[in-house]
């Protein structure tokens, strides 16, 4: 259970970021806008059939540079799974929730506040 607390400590530390729900057009905008800032390969955005993905929830990262997200979904679960992307290509996949994967989440969070 361990893995569950980053998302208890994501949503504490960023709760405004779980308000913003975004349509499948508005996600490809600020993921293309995430791998231009971060120089990362492209990803793409597949249908989540994940639990919560309707909500906006749920979402998954596939190492193949695959975004699974819901139709709709919150600008924090895109944040997140960006981040394992750029974790992935920078070579820093070992441990998907560790404290590496932290630290780049708050940049990421921190440059993704302008689409609040």
């Amino acid at each position: 259970m361990a893995n569950l607390k980053v998302y208890d400590w994501e949503r504490e530390r960023w709760p405004e970021f779980q308000t913003v729900m975004l349509d499948r057009r508005a996600q490809g905008r600020i993921l293309l806008a995430l791998i231009r800032h971060y120089h990362t390969p492209p990803v793409q955005i597949h249908q989540s059939h994940r639990r919560g993905a309707g909500s906006g929830l749920g979402g998954s990262y596939v190492p193949a540079a695959v975004v699974k997200l819901g139709k709709v979904a919150r600008l924090s679960t895109v944040v997140h799974e960006f981040t394992h992307h750029l974790c992935f290509t920078q070579g820093e996949s070992g441990g998907w929730h560790g404290r590496r994967f932290r630290v780049r989440l708050a940049q990421v969070y921190r440059y993704a506040r302008r689409y609040l």
